[in-house]
């Protein structure tokens, strides 16, 4: 088994997103600011370390992610390759996580609901998550208080819910629970 997914952090903001971007603006407004008192060789060092910063956070969104699955073991791509054998899993929880973003319409700006949902497994190492948003279909649910809710066809249907019914059959041990 094998696919893409559209990545999300586990967290809200991702520690190093947070910190490729704080350097980006740290040493942005250090250079507007100083940019007259500091030798041109320094200008450029601290210009060049802010574009990188800048270049490798943009990368980090734009770069795909998927997972293969196979009969012993499952692993996530990325910037980084994380193998998981099925041997070593203890139990695997799938939850849905609702978040906002704002976004401008016209002149004003509007947040919006989207869901996450967060893969984790538990492990004899410790436990390993991993997020993806959630794609809804048209059936996005919108209950009486004007609020919105995953219709189960979303779940039911979506790469990770997916990837748990497939490693779940291939560990003995869940199927006996």
């Amino acid at each position: 088994m094998r696919e893409k997914y559209k990545y999300d952090s586990v967290k809200v903001i991702g520690i190093l997103d947070g910190i490729l971007l704080s350097v980006w603006l740290i040493l942005l407004f250090f250079l507007l600011i100083k940019s007259d008192d500091l030798e041109r060789q320094t200008f450029w060092i601290l210009a060049s370390i802010a574009s990188s910063a800048m270049i490798c956070s943009g990368a980090r969104s734009s770069v795909s992610m998927h997972f293969t699955a196979d009969d012993n073991a499952v692993t996530f791509y990325r910037f980084f390759r994380k193998k998981i054998a099925y041997s070593s899993i203890k139990s695997i929880d799938l939850r849905l996580e609702k978040r906002m973003y704002k976004t401008t319409e016209g002149n004003r700006t509007a947040t919006r609901p989207y869901f996450t949902e967060i893969l984790t497994f538990h492990c004899e190492n410790g436990d390993h998550s991993f997020a993806c948003k959630s794609e809804p279909s048209q059936k996005t649910i919108m209950c009486s208080n004007n609020s919105e809710i995953v219709s189960p066809d979303d779940t039911t249907y979506s790469p990770f819910s997916r990837l748990k019914v497939y490693i779940e059959e291939r560990i003995p041990i869940m199927q006996a629970d």
